[in-house]
């Protein structure tokens, strides 16, 4: 009379001799309007759908938390400044800061939402004109992976920000 739920990002993650047994049950993100509706009156509401990406057990969260609201309201700032003007000082000091965060897939997940949104604009900044969009949005995604794996955060980051340095 038990019931496991067994989740993972990718199927290909679970090995094949759990996946030969198991029910696949796939999880779809919502529409920014049944998010919306989770919102009901909160002022911040816009805010926080953009960090929630779908998700509404982190639209929740961020509603209920503050600290956490407060910490995606830093990273996306630290990220602005850092698509703004990258250098090699920014994204090593950024690297330093992440590798004692708890918060790095919430990172990535901003970052991410700030490379697709330079991926679907019309005009990119000048500073960013040497960038493959859609590349870093693979090599984002490959680090969320990667995180999971316990690989060295500092020299992920460093490798990971480094590439968007004129």
């Amino acid at each position: 009379g038990v019931l496991f739920f067994l989740t993972a990002n990718k199927e290909s993650d679970v090995l094949p001799t759990i996946r030969s047994r198991a029910r696949v049950t796939n999880f779809q993100t919502l529409n920014k309007d049944e998010m919306r509706e989770l919102c009901g009156e909160n002022p911040f509401c816009d805010e926080m759908l953009s960090y929630a990406m779908g998700r509404p057990g982190k639209l929740v969260k961020l509603m209920d938390n503050e600290e956490y609201l407060k910490v995606h309201r830093d990273m996306n700032l630290i990220i602005q400044k850092f698509l703004e003007n990258p250098n090699h000082g920014s994204a090593f000091e950024i690297s330093r800061w992440l590798e004692k965060n708890e918060h790095l897939q919430e990172f990535l997940d901003l970052l991410l939402i700030r490379v697709r949104s330079l991926l679907l604009a019309d005009q990119k900044p000048a500073i960013l004109g040497h960038i493959d969009f859609a590349e870093k949005a693979e090599e984002i995604e490959n680090a969320k992976g990667d995180i999971l794996r316990n690989v060295n955060t500092k020299l992920l980051f460093e490798n990971l920000l480094i590439k968007f340095v004129p």
